[in-house]
C-alpha cells in the first residue's frame, strides 16, 4: 500500500473516531481496495446496532404491558370474587385471594429487583472486541503507555510501552471512553494481542536525535612561498605587504619592492 493510500486511511479513521461516520463511509467507497471494502462492511455493521437494540426494547415493553394486563385482569376477578362482607373488612379482604393470584404478582417484585442491577455488569472479555482491521502502521507512544488485555483500564495490563518506543498497529476499535476519546489500537505486544488508547501514542515519531554540534574550525590561510628578492616577488604576483611578510621590507614600513 502506497504512501497516498495509507494517508486515505488515516484521514478516515480520524473521521471515524469522530464519529462521522456518513463521512467515512463516502471516502471508502471511493478507494478501490479490498482493506477499503472491509472497513465499509463493518462500519455499517457499527451502525445497526441501535436499531436492532430499539426493536428488542419495544419487544420487552410488549412483553410487560401483557404482564401487567394479565395481572390486572387477575386482580379484578378475585375482587368480583368476593362476598359483600368480606370487602366491608377492609383490608382483612386481602385473605380471600386465591393463591393463584398471588402468585401472578410474583414476576412483577422480580422485574423491579432486575432493574436495580447494574447495566454494565459483565466486564468486556478480550474474545468480546469487535476490531476494525486496517492497514498495519508504526506507532510512537508520548508517554509510559500500559498496553491492555481488552480496550479499558479495568482489564488486565500485558505491559508497559516506554515513551518515544515505537509499536505496529493493524486495528482499531471503540472502548473505554477516556476524556471523550474511546478509540483504541490494537498491537502484538510480547507474543500476545494487546490493546493501546489511541489518547496516549501519535503517528510520528516525538523522539528527536540531537546531533553535537561540530566546533567551528578556523579558517586555514594558504600558505605563502617567500621569494628570495623583490624581482621574485613581483614575478610570484606578491603584494608589497606580502613581500614585507616575507623579510624584503628593508626600512621596515611594511611594504617592499616596487619601488620601496
Amino acid at each position: 500500500m502506497d504512501d497516498d493510500l495509507k494517508k486515505q486511511f488515516v484521514a478516515i479513521k480520524k473521521l471515524i473516531d469522530d464519529r462521522q461516520y456518513s463521512k467515512a463511509l463516502t471516502k471508502l467507497k471511493g478507494i478501490d481496495h479490498p482493506t477499503a471494502r472491509e472497513w465499509e462492511q463493518k462500519l455499517e455493521a457499527r451502525r445497526s446496532p441501535p436499531a436492532k437494540r430499539k426493536a428488542r426494547a419495544s419487544k420487552s415493553n410488549r412483553g410487560r404491558n401483557i404482564v401487567i394486563g394479565l395481572i390486572v385482569l387477575g386482580v379484578i376477578g378475585a375482587a368480583m370474587q368476593q362476598s359483600p362482607n368480606n370487602r366491608r373488612q377492609g383490608n382483612t379482604a386481602a385473605t380471600s385471594v386465591p393463591r393463584n393470584n398471588v402468585v401472578a404478582t410474583q414476576p412483577v417484585r422480580r422485574e423491579a429487583t432486575a432493574t436495580t442491577q447494574p447495566v454494565n455488569a459483565t466486564p468486556v472479555r478480550p474474545t468480546d472486541v469487535l476490531v476494525d482491521d486496517m492497514p498495519t502502521m508504526s506507532l510512537w507512544a508520548t508517554t509510559d503507555v500500559r498496553v491492555r488485555s481488552c480496550p479499558s483500564t479495568d482489564c488486565d495490563s500485558l505491559g508497559t510501552v516506554g515513551s518515544g518506543a515505537e509499536v505496529r498497529a493493524d486495528g482499531v476499535t471503540d472502548g473505554e471512553d477516556l476524556n471523550g476519546n474511546t478509540s483504541w489500537y490494537r498491537i502484538l505486544f510480547n507474543g500476545q494481542i494487546g490493546y493501546i488508547f489511541s489518547g496516549l501514542v501519535s503517528f510520528t515519531n516525538t523522539r528527536s536525535v540531537q546531533q553535537p554540534s561540530q566546533p567551528l574550525q578556523p579558517a586555514q590561510q594558504p600558505a605563502v612561498v617567500c621569494p628570495a628578492n623583490c624581482d621574485e616577488a613581483v614575478a610570484m604576483g606578491l603584494t608589497a605587504q606580502e613581500a614585507a611578510a616575507c623579510g624584503l621590507d628593508r626600512d621596515r614600513d611594511g611594504v617592499a619592492c616596487y619601488g620601496d
